[in-house]
């Protein structure tokens, strides 16, 4: 599907950018997004809230 994403907007035109966020303990994802090449750019701090649980989300972005 990430394939399919990055197809379209290279071949729609005006798209420049797609951006995501990830949690930051979910690094299977994060390694994933990188082969895609999306780079880290930012991070909100105790974003996620799962059953008390708090988990930062990190923003990341492909430059198209």
């Amino acid at each position: 599907m990430m394939q399919e994403l990055i197809r379209f907007a290279k071949e729609y035109g005006t798209i420049r950018n797609i951006s995501l966020g990830v949690k930051a303990s979910n690094k299977n994802a994060i390694i994933l997004y990188e082969k895609f090449g999306f780079q880290k750019i930012g991070l909100h701090k105790n974003y996620f809230n799962v059953n008390g649980s708090f988990d930062d989300e990190i923003l990341m972005d492909l430059y198209i």
